[in-house]
């Protein structure tokens, strides 16, 4: 792609490199310190999601600050007393010290700036798995993960490769299995309190062997709380709800599921289709085997049910609550792995999915919700659609909230699948603990007018690429034949689209302009041979907030880009590499 024959086409609001600042420890892979205002060009739902869109919130801008640590992923933050951070992390290794199924580990993160952390493994390895028929069924990974008076309560779940019964889109450990409970240390992962077994699930039970065993006559291959994680309350759950009759906090935790009586299952350990909640009664005690004992007892969790009430899990009678179980969101083919962090100085919950795409598993969703009650409705802040490519575990650290609680940091791993061969993504995206800074803003109020290509729809052949050259050195979409293109949704109202090309460009070329599909006008680009930055070349259309904006190759355009040698043949027809897109 760096060829200085390919016609490069950038489509842009400015032109800051993201270049990688130096290391400041072994474990350091990336970061840039650069503000570089990004908002997110697809913001549209599809038609039959049809949860609403939020009344105070228009989607998230990208400061463009952001770091990666590490070379593992599975990261969920929680704050010891002291304000040190701490994690789960797995599949992987921190300065050397790794972990994997069934065998995750723990780490500790020091500091306050998200581009300045030390982040280091504490304690051992633990085998999770019990006996060899056991382990060889099951993977073995962390989720819930809570430090509370200095307690920490590390969550794990089952995944399992083979279930005849189901069928989920993603291919990795696609199925989804129970939560196995908590292991619990009072000395910040050194040692561990650990009598949980995969033959005795917390809450639920196994698929098809569980039904086999106990005649029931319902089929719950769906597993509701498979994946928990704890909502993030702050520090040692400063703002949690307390129990007035006890003055003890409650914690809570989301969790991805699906209807237990569908015949086909939709869950893996990224999809699924409602989001459902639980909490607990937290111990004050300091004896970990007692707080052992409590945790991992299913009647002291309770669900929330149909009416509003929270009634005990009654692990006797799952029939009782599948039938009672009410989902806070729901919307078939759109859940994913959740998180759920409560912004103290909005307060708003703010919700965080990802999901992998049920069309293409190399490609993840990532969609962000608010709501003003834990349980109330959810509304929809932006769909990030192919956000950098393949990233989950999608979570907001409370810790990284600004005063304001405008802006705030998502913490994810990306491109588990492709650690050799990166996927293309964006600055500070990879196989790793990665923090990328952004805000929420409101209606109308984008910091900047500056798309990703990631959140654009690719149309007939195109494909995405990586081109250091670029801007943000990100994927780009590559437009080569007829029909060849990329669409999105504008964020503002325009009269002007501009379009940059990089210096030494020989050929001129053209594009044809759609607006909500019909034909708005051709993008003529011409040669910027001789010049020493990139050339603008501007198209006079008139664009409003929510028009879908499409550039492809039609047949009207062939006589002109014919006319480029660097493709031969009659299907090839070469435009470049599209970026970012202004309009003015």
């Amino acid at each position: 792609m760096k060829s200085i024959s390919l016609t490069t086409i950038v489509m842009c609001f400015s032109m800051v490199c993201l270049s990688a600042h130096g290391q400041k420890d072994k474990s350091m892979l990336d970061f840039s310190e650069n503000y570089d205002w990004t908002s997110w060009g697809n913001n549209r739902l599809p038609k039959e999601c049809r949860l609403p869109l939020s009344k105070d919130f228009g989607g998230i801008s990208f400061t463009g600050r952001y770091a990666s640590y590490t070379k593992a992923d599975t990261w969920y933050i929680t704050l010891a007393t002291d304000g040190t951070m701490y994690s789960c992390y797995t599949d992987g290794s921190v300065n050397g010290e790794g972990a994997f199924s069934p065998k995750p580990r723990s780490a500790r993160i020091v500091g306050t700036d998200p581009l300045d952390l030390q982040v280091s493994a504490v304690g051992k390895l633990i085998d999770h798995n019990g006996n060899d028929k056991i382990a060889g069924r099951f993977g073995r990974y962390p989720c819930a993960q809570l430090m509370y008076n200095d307690i920490w309560y590390y969550g794990t779940y089952l995944l399992e490769q083979n279930d005849r019964s189901v069928y989920v889109p993603n291919f990795d450990w696609p199925i989804l299995q129970p939560f196995v409970g908590f292991r619990v240390s009072d000395d910040f992962g050194e040692s561990w309190c650990d009598h949980t077994t995969p033959e005795d699930p917390l809450l639920e039970n196994f698929h098809d062997k569980w039904i086999d065993a106990h005649g029931v006559d319902f089929n719950p291959y769906e597993v509701m709380i498979g994946a928990p994680h704890f909502v993030d309350f702050g520090q040692n759950l400063r703002h949690a709800p307390v129990d007035e009759a006890t003055g003890r906090k409650w914690a809570y935790m989301v969790a991805h599921g699906a209807d237990a009586q569908c015949e086909l299952a939709h869950n893996s350990w990224v999809s699924g289709d409602n989001i459902y909640l639980l909490r607990i009664l937290m111990p004050e005690g300091r004896d970990k085997e007692e707080n052992f004992r409590y945790m991992n007892n299913p009647a002291n969790w309770q669900y929330l049910s149909q009416d509003g009430s929270y009634r005990p899990w009654n692990r006797d009678n799952l029939r009782e609550v599948y039938s009672n179980i009410r989902p806070i969101v729901s919307a078939k083919g759109f859940m994913g792995n959740v998180g759920l962090t409560y912004d103290a100085p909005l307060g708003r919950f703010i919700m965080t999915l990802s999901r992998v795409s049920d069309d293409d598993h190399n490609r993840f969703n990532t969609l962000i919700l608010e709501s003003d009650a834990i349980d109330g409705k959810y509304r929809v802040v932006q769909y990030l659609k192919g956000f950098a490519t393949q990233s989950y575990f999608m979570n907001i650290p409370s810790s990284f909230i600004s005063g304001d609680g405008r802006t705030m940091w998502l913490c994810y791993s990306s491109n588990y699948g492709y650690k050799s061969s990166p996927l293309p993504t964006i600055g500070g995206s990879r196989y790793a603990m990665c923090l990328r800074e952004i805000t929420l803003d409101r209606k109308g109020e984008a910091k900047a007018h500056k798309y990703e290509a990631e959140g654009m729809e690719l149309t007939g052949h195109a494909a995405l690429k990586v081109d250091s050259l670029l801007s943000n050195g990100a994927g780009v979409a590559e437009i080569a034949r007829l029909g060849d293109g990329v669409e999105f949704y504008s964020k503002s109202n325009g009269s002007t689209l501009t379009v940059a090309t990089l210096a030494g460009t020989t050929d001129t070329k053209s594009m044809s302009i759609y607006i909500n599909d019909r034909l708005a006008g051709n993008l003529i680009l011409k040669p910027s041979a001789g010049e020493s930055g990139p050339a603008l070349h501007r198209a006079d259309v008139k664009i409003k907030r929510g028009d879908k904006v499409s550039l492809r190759i039609e047949a009207a355009d062939i006589s002109v880009n014919r006319l480029a040698k660097e493709l031969p043949g009659n299907e090839h027809h070469f435009i470049g590499c599209i970026d970012y897109v202004l309009m003015e």
